[in-house]
């Protein structure tokens, strides 16, 4: 059973990870396009 909760609980870290990363990236270009979008 530790075995198991061990590996749930690596899926579950990575995918939070993951999560993380892809919102990190969604506000960094949001961040980047608007300053160009308000100059034109």
């Amino acid at each position: 059973m530790a075995s198991a909760l061990l590996f749930d609980l690596g899926v579950f870290s990575l995918v939070l990870g993951a999560t993380v990363l892809m919102l990190i990236a969604l506000a960094h270009q949001s961040l980047r396009v608007r300053p160009g979008r308000d100059a034109a």
